[in-house]
């Protein structure tokens, strides 16, 4: 699928497509990324037997979303959205390392938004960042988010994120 923006600066070589089982070994390698691995709330190495039996999981839910951004043919990132409450969906994203600091995080949280909106069926879609984290804060800031809190979870200090969802046009 073509990724519809409205992100100013989006190269129009960056494509959104669906994940699918043969994004499984990538994906975990970007999830086990030092730096990842540094501002996800478990710092833990994932192993991959426990990565291909969730990520099988995850491609069959109906409450989640699984997109890869490919730049002419590269993948370049990944975005999740999850149903985690009523009408709540939550967020996790990752920039391959050779492509971070461009802005494909912003363009990929702005660029996917109302799409995970409507085919998740919610009404606001929110992103938990690390205090210790300010380039994904301001990707979320710049994308639209408003910061509504902060909360502590499992010892760290996190910032809440959440957009509301456009209502659906009858």
């Amino acid at each position: 699928m073509k990724a519809e923006s409205t992100w100013r600066g989006a190269p129009s070589s960056l494509r959104i497509e669906d994940a699918t089982w043969d994004d499984a070994e990538l994906l975990w390698r970007w999830a086990n990324d030092p730096q990842v691995r540094r501002q996800s709330l478990n710092p833990e190495p994932i192993a991959l037997e426990t990565h291909l039996a969730w990520f099988a999981a995850r491609l069959q839910s109906q409450q989640t979303r699984i997109w890869i951004v490919r730049n002419q043919g590269i993948p370049v990132a990944q975005i999740r959205y999850d149903v985690t409450a009523p009408s709540i969906a939550e967020i996790d994203y990752a920039v391959a390392a050779s492509h971070r600091g461009q802005g494909i995080g912003t363009w990929l949280l702005a660029a996917t938004h109302d799409l995970a909106c409507r085919t998740l069926n919610v009404t606001r879609v929110r992103g938990i960042v690390r205090q210790s984290n300010p380039a994904s804060a301001r990707a979320f800031e710049k994308a639209g988010f408003q910061k509504i809190g902060s909360i502590l979870l499992k010892d760290i200090d996190c910032r809440i994120y959440e957009r509301m969802c456009a209502p659906p046009v009858v």
